[in-house]
C-alpha cells in the first residue's frame, strides 16, 4: 500500500508561485510522501486533477484500487487492506459514500452552481432548496476506484469527458456510463470513530483511535450489479438504486 499527498503545480498567477514550487520540491525530497502530477492546482479544475492523478497512478503503480481522500479526513490506513480484500471479492469498481437525490444549487453566483442543471430531473418537492436533484455519486471525501474502472475512465481524453460543477459528481457521471459495480461503504465516512470506521470527518481522540477492528458489514451495501444483474421484480429498473439502503451521510450512526 502506498499513501501519498497528490499535488500538482501552482498557478502561474499565484503570488510567489516560484517559491511555492521550490518549497514543494524541497519537502518532497525530505519526506518522500508527495506524488507530483502534471496539472495546475485550482478549485475549478479539481476533477481534472483527479483524472490526472488516476492516469499517473495507473501508470506508476499496479494496484487493485486507487483511493482518494480529502486532507481533512482521518483515515485508518491499517484497515485499508481488509476493506480492499472485501471490495475485490465482490468485484466492486466504484466504492464510497453515496450522495443521491441531493438538491442542486440554483444561485448562478455560487461556486456549486451547476450549468447543466436543466438536463437533470426536477425535485419532487418544489419547495425544496433547488428545483433540480443530483444523480447518485460518491462523496469526494473518500472514494475508491478499481484499476479496471480507472483504466476505462482515463482512456478517454479530457476533451471527451462530460464535466459537472464538482469533482465528485463529475467522476460519478463517468461511472454511470461504465459497466462497473457500484458499492456504498459507509465505513469510509463515519461521523465518529468506531471499531468499523475506516474514514472519519475530522480527527479521532486517543481513546477511540485504537479501537479493535471489526469486520462489520452492516454499513456495506452493493448498490448495483450491472455486469451480471440479478432478477428484477416487475416494474423496477435493473440498475436502480435502493434508496432504503442509502441513509444520508452522518445519519444512522448506530449502524456503525
Amino acid at each position: 500500500m502506498y499513501a501519498r499527498f497528490i499535488i500538482g503545480h501552482p498557478h502561474a498567477d499565484l503570488q510567489d508561485a516560484e517559491a511555492v514550487e521550490a518549497n514543494l520540491i524541497a519537502e518532497a525530497a525530505v519526506h518522500g510522501d508527495i506524488f507530483r502530477i502534471p496539472t495546475v492546482e485550482s478549485y475549478e479544475t479539481l476533477f481534472l486533477k483527479s483524472i490526472t492523478y488516476l492516469r499517473a497512478a495507473v501508470a506508476a503503480v499496479d494496484a487493485q484500487y486507487y483511493i482518494k481522500t480529502d486532507d481533512d479526513m482521518y483515515v485508518r490506513f491499517d484497515r485499508i487492506p481488509a476493506v480492499v480484500a472485501q471490495w475485490a471479492s465482490d468485484g466492486a469498481g466504484y466504492v464510497g459514500c453515496l450522495n443521491i437525490n441531493g438538491p442542486m444549487e440554483s444561485d448562478p453566483t455560487s461556486v456549486e452552481y451547476e450549468p447543466l442543471r436543466a438536463m437533470l430531473p426536477r425535485h419532487s418537492d418544489v419547495s425544496h432548496d433547488g428545483d433540480r436533484k443530483w444523480f447518485g455519486y460518491m462523496s469526494g471525501g473518500f472514494y475508491a476506484v478499481s484499476r479496471q474502472a480507472a483504466e476505462w475512465v482515463t482512456f478517454r481524453p479530457n476533451s471527451m469527458l462530460r464535466l459537472m460543477s464538482g469533482e465528485d459528481n463529475s467522476l460519478g457521471l463517468q461511472m454511470l456510463s461504465l459497466p462497473v459495480r457500484t458499492v456504498e461503504d459507509r465505513r469510509l465516512c463515519s461521523c465518529r470513530c468506531t471499531n468499523t470506521s475506516v474514514g472519519k470527518f475530522g480527527f479521532c481522540t486517543v481513546q477511540t483511535r485504537h479501537a479493535p477492528w471489526s469486520h462489520n458489514l452492516s454499513t456495506y451495501k452493493q448498490i448495483n450489479h450491472p455486469i451480471t444483474p440479478s432478477p428484477v421484480p416487475p416494474g423496477q429498473h435493473a440498475h436502480s438504486y435502493d434508496r432504503r439502503m442509502v441513509p444520508r451521510l452522518c445519519r444512522d450512526v448506530q449502524a456503525e
